[in-house]
């Protein structure tokens, strides 16, 4: 995974968004097979290690953050009471094809969502935004404003 000057904020919060209810401490790496390293086949997805900030040169100044954010106590990711009863247009995309994201976990919480709309599409994966950023953001406002 490149790091690089322009996305440091990518690889210190990148982990805070696996916690759902406690800190992760860095979860990939105490969750790792013990013989993890050495199989260089094994893929680790998007998942940031504490050693990301000791290799890549321009992730060293954020060590020390990203060391203090992998201990701190987050929140629940959301109430599903809260979500049940939201009453505001909102819209999600699913990717189908997602190789980071559970088709079935995305759908299960958009269902818990009334008001959300869902655009399940394989036309792009996990990137989608990154790739094709402008046509799935008009599609997502076509979706709140309430069209197809």
């Amino acid at each position: 995974m490149p790091f690089n000057a322009r996305n440091p904020l990518y690889a210190v919060l990148h982990e805070s968004s696996y916690a759902d209810g406690g800190a992760t401490r860095w979860s990939a790496e105490r969750t790792a097979p013990e013989d993890f390293g050495a199989d260089s086949l094994l893929l680790t997805g998007e998942h940031i290690f504490p050693w990301h900030f000791e290799d890549c040169a321009d992730l060293r100044p954020y060590r020390q953050v990203a060391a203090v954010l992998a201990e701190h106590p987050w929140p629940r990711l959301y109430d599903a009471d809260v979500l049940a009863d939201l009453d505001v247009p909102c819209a999600a995309i699913v990717y189908v094809d997602d190789p980071y994201v559970d088709r079935g976990f995305s759908e299960e919480t958009a269902e818990a969502m009334p008001s959300l709309r869902t655009w399940v599409t394989n036309e792009h994966l996990h990137n989608g935004l990154r790739t094709d950023g402008e046509h799935i953001f008009d599609r997502l406002l076509g979706l709140v404003r309430g069209g197809a």
